[in-house]
């Protein structure tokens, strides 16, 4: 005798409800051991005692639940379905961070320290280029000699060559001025002096400076604006005419070798472009700044990374070896405003990398853009000592490549803007074993399901989540929920570090949970969308730490009260095998009966087929719709125990069904079960509900000698 009865996994809370593995054939041979043919008689054959209760099944399956009146439900739950963690949203900003950042500037004007040169004349060499002869003799006759010296006005062409300058070989001037200072330590006063201030190397004259009056032992200086002018080093003073009052009718020493003493400054210069001296300092600074192009308008406010690399490449006209401090004003280390020094060429390209690790970054402090935007001073300086002289313009470019890479964030802060962000799919096996459903069965309808899901967040950002979840059923077809939007509890910038929690439930009345559960469904699948700041509020601040998580955990709540208007449960047996020996054949059995003695303590409708399976895999129905009475419920929709439906069922077997049974290769039985009211009202299952088969065959032969 073989116990047909097979537990399975989710249908044990249906099977509970449906019953039975049913009937199952038998080995017949040594029930006919003793037969002595010729035989006329009847032969009552035990096929098998089949039974089960719903407590039995639930110590096999943690799925059910029992309540207080030990009703049973289907408990499912699901820890962290869905989880969004800190790296995930930090990537995002990390890719859009991580990035280039290119500058090109040109150095421009350079400044050029104070500079000058002293020089001198003697008197008696102007007094050679005197044209006026008679002047000039009179000078030459009386030196040394005390004598009232007249009046004199004469030509000279006298060039007093000026030092020459070891700072630069020529400079072409922005900016600045040239003083020339004379110093009178002659006997007689000078009027109406003047003087060409020579460029040799080009031969042009850089200007000319008059002096109304320069009395004797003193001295007057004179201003040449130099803008827009090229000097070289190599300058001469060229006098035009030197004239005097004479000596006021008072005799003086005439001294010949008395001085005209010169004194040239060059000051406040700037140099657009020359042949110059670099001298060890500063020769350009000014200020960067840099915008990081977020992709969906996010308004990051600050960033704190705990790795972080600016590989650097910076290129130079400049012909000659230069220092570039970087100063990032807004990006902090232990406090401290970031600092780094480059060297620059000359000639080919400087690349390295800085370490930017464990920094925070205030992106808020351009108040004409207060969010992705930094700067970065710098400050070019001519390393010392300096020692020759370079050519140079202030059209002479340094370019200035930022790569940061390799960035690692703990924590963001900002508008992270208005945005869609699909849910990774995910999909959840219920483990649901449905495969002794018939694809016939209809639809099971629960009476008040409920799916609870459990969101925990410590993202500080307004979330709505639109998700939906579809039922892969069994048979193909595809149900979806259609939950309602669920607002997202999240922490305030002032409960950085807490967590909230969101429980939203979706029953039957705010979903299609009952038709997605009705599609004996073996797959769940989750997807949908989250809404970032669906407020669209731009002046949210919004955070995420690299401990910041969000995960949601989900959880079914089946009681099991359901309706259901044809549920097929199919399993297979092994096939009869009557064996007959002692010359008994099929056609020797006059009169077959079935009999079913059943104690049914389920209250659904229940009806079972034999089939015969065919080698070539045909079926053969050989029993119809053996019905079997439902138990009865009092008025708490509960089956007591005189409410227990007991009784038989006879079904008589022809010598072609018997046949059909014993030559089929397996038999399958089909048992179809349905709630009352037609499957259109719901009933409750306990643990206490039972069945019990006593099933047997009753054979009668007719066998003359």
């Amino acid at each position: 005798m073989v116990n047909m009865y097979k537990p399975t996994p989710w249908p044990r809370l249906l099977l509970a409800g449906m019953l039975i593995s049913l009937i199952a054939p038998a080995c017949y041979k040594d029930k006919f051991s003793d037969i002595d043919v010729p035989y006329h008689g009847t032969l009552a054959v035990p096929v098998g005692q089949v039974g089960f209760s719903l407590s039995e099944l639930l110590e096999v399956d943690s799925l059910f639940s029992v309540d207080a009146q030990d009703g049973i439900g289907v408990i499912y739950r699901e820890d962290e379905f869905f989880t969004l963690s800190a790296a995930e949203l930090l990537n995002d900003f990390t890719d859009d961070v991580q990035g280039n950042f290119e500058k090109e500037f040109a150095i421009g004007t350079l400044e050029v320290d104070d500079f000058g040169e002293n020089f001198e004349i003697v008197f008696g060499e102007l007094v050679n280029d005197f044209e006026d002869p008679m002047a000039q003799n009179f000078l030459q006759q009386n030196d040394s000699e005390l004598q009232i010296v007249p009046a004199f006005s004469t030509s000279v062409q006298t060039e007093i060559v000026v030092p020459t300058f070891s700072d630069f070989t020529y400079m072409q001037i922005e900016n600045g001025k040239l003083e020339l200072s004379v110093h009178n330590s002659l006997f007689v006063d000078l009027e109406d002096f003047s003087a060409s201030l020579i460029d040799n190397t080009s031969g042009q004259t850089v200007g000319v400076l008059d002096f109304a009056y320069i009395a004797k032992n003193s001295t007057e200086t004179r201003e040449l604006n130099l803008q827009g002018k090229t000097v070289g080093n190599n300058l001469s003073v060229v006098l035009h005419e030197i004239n005097s009052p004479g000596s006021g009718g008072l005799p003086v020493l005439i001294d010949l070798d008395a001085l005209l003493n010169y004194e040239i400054k060059v000051k406040d210069i700037k140099v657009s472009a020359g042949q110059v001296m670099l001298e060890p300092g500063t020769i350009g600074q000014d200020k960067l700044q840099y915008e990081i192009d977020m992709e969906n308008g996010e308004r990051i406010y600050g960033l704190r990374l705990s790795a972080a690399n600016v590989h650097y490449t910076v290129n130079s006209d400049v012909q000659a070896p230069l220092k570039m401090k970087l100063t990032f004003p807004n990006v902090f280390k232990n406090g401290q405003a970031i600092s780094r020094e480059i060297t620059i060429g000359p000639g080919n390209a400087n690349t390295g990398t800085l370490d930017f690790s464990n920094t925070i970054w205030k992106l808020d402090q351009d108040n004409a853009q207060p969010f992705n935007r930094f700067d970065v001073d710098y400050e070019i300086s001519v390393p010392g000592p300096g020692s020759t002289q370079v050519q140079f313009s202030k059209d002479d470019k340094v370019s200035l490549v930022f790569s940061l890479q390799d960035v690692e964030m703990e924590e963001a802060s900002g508008f992270f803007g208005f945005r869609e962000e699909l849910l990774e799919e995910n999909t959840i096996d219920l483990g649901f074993d449905l495969d002794i459903f018939g694809s016939e069965s209809s639809p099971i309808y629960f009476d008040n399901p409920v799916m609870r899901v459990e969101v925990v967040n410590s993202f500080g950002v307004p979330l709505h989540a639109n998700f939906n979840v579809d039922a892969l059923g069994k048979n193909g077809g595809s149900v979806a929920l259609n939950p309602p939007k669920v607002v997202i509890k999240y922490p305030e910038m002032g409960e950085m570090g807490q967590v909230k929690k969101t429980v939203f439930v979706v029953d039957k009345s705010n979903s299609n949970i009952v038709n997605l559960l009705a599609a004996y469904p073996e797959m769940l699948v989750f997807n949908g969308a989250a809404i970032i700041n669906p407020e669209n509020n731009s002046q949210e601040v919004n955070f995420v730490t690299a401990d910041s998580k969000l995960s949601a955990s989900l959880e079914f709540d089946l009681p099991f009260k359901f309706r259901v208007e044809n549920l097929v449960y199919r399993d297979t047996g092994e096939a009869l095998d009557l064996n007959l020996e002692d010359g008994l054949t099929v056609n020797d059995i006059e009169k077959a009966d079935l009999k079913i003695l059943y104690k049914n303590g389920l209250p659904l409708t229940t009806s079972a087929r034999i089939i015969a399976l065919g080698a070539d895999g045909s079926e053969t129905v050989v029993v119809e719709n053996a019905t079997i009475e439902p138990a009865t419920m009092d008025a708490n929709g509960k089956v007591n125990p005189d409410g227990i439906a007991k009784g038989e069922i006879f079904v008589s077997l022809n010598s072609e069904q018997i046949s059909q049974l014993d030559n089929a290769t397996k038999n399958i039985y089909e048992v179809r079960f349905q709630t009352l009211g037609n499957g259109q009202t719901p009933v409750n299952m306990y643990t206490d509900y039972q069945i019990d088969l006593n099933v047997g065959l009753s054979l009668t032969f007719d066998k003359q000698p």
